[in-house]
């Protein structure tokens, strides 16, 4: 399965030092990912604005899995930023919303919470089997906090993830999210399922998960 990487010059900011610097690490960027030997396929498009030119790559590509770095001036009100947001509106591909803080081979575990009734959502089996992917192959120990109900689904699925080491521990109060913060450790990987709006496991405590990141685990 092909990598694609893509750089979008939008029509509302089209710079030629703007342009030249986008080319610069989208090379960048492919030098890194083609040292995996990965099938990697790099992609320029214009676009009436950036957040049109993902969607539509999205659609023409058949693309099933969108990384997307976290804006670097994200605050509680507008955490995501407006980008991504349109993204998540106008797709229904899983997205992976990553803040970089420190090189993925110095990592250790990865701490997963999974809201509620997020095994019932089309996408369950999909991200789950991203997410051991990654632990297997960056060498993590994986540990979900979850209901019981989405624990039970979760062993079903840890059968197909053979040789990893998966630590299930109950979570349901969502109002107290910040309990989290206690089994969190240096050299952590924080990983947050959320549904989109109005889809069956998305629930008003999600609202504040962009604030409580923001302010307690910066």
């Amino acid at each position: 399965i092909p990598v694609h990487l893509l750089h979008v010059v939008s029509e509302e900011n089209d710079d030629g030092h703007l342009r030249a610097a986008g080319q610069k690490i989208l090379q960048n960027a492919l030098a890194r990912v083609t040292e995996t030997e990965k099938h990697v396929v790099p992609l320029s498009r214009f676009d009436l604005n950036i957040s049109n030119g993902i969607v539509y790559t999205i659609k023409e590509q058949g693309i099933t899995d969108v990384l997307i770095g976290l804006h670097q001036r994200s605050a509680s009100g507008d955490f995501l930023g407006p980008i991504t947001e349109k993204i998540i509106r106008r797709t229904y591909e899983t997205i992976y919303i990553y803040k970089s803080v420190q090189p993925v081979n110095t990592l250790k575990r990865m701490v997963v919470a999974v809201p509620p009734k997020a095994e019932l959502e089309p996408g369950f089996s999909h991200w789950f089997l991203k997410l051991a992917t990654l632990c297997k192959e960056a060498g993590l120990s994986l540990i979900y906090h979850a209901s019981q109900a989405t624990i039970t689904e979760l062993h079903d699925q840890a059968r197909l993830a053979h040789s990893l080491t998966i630590d299930f521990r109950k979570f349901t109060d969502w109002d107290d999210f910040l309990i989290l913060s206690r089994d969190l450790k240096p050299n952590d990987l924080f990983v947050i399922v959320s549904s989109r709006k109005g889809h069956v496991s998305y629930n008003p405590f999600l609202n504040k998960v962009p604030q409580h990141l923001s302010k307690y685990f910066s």
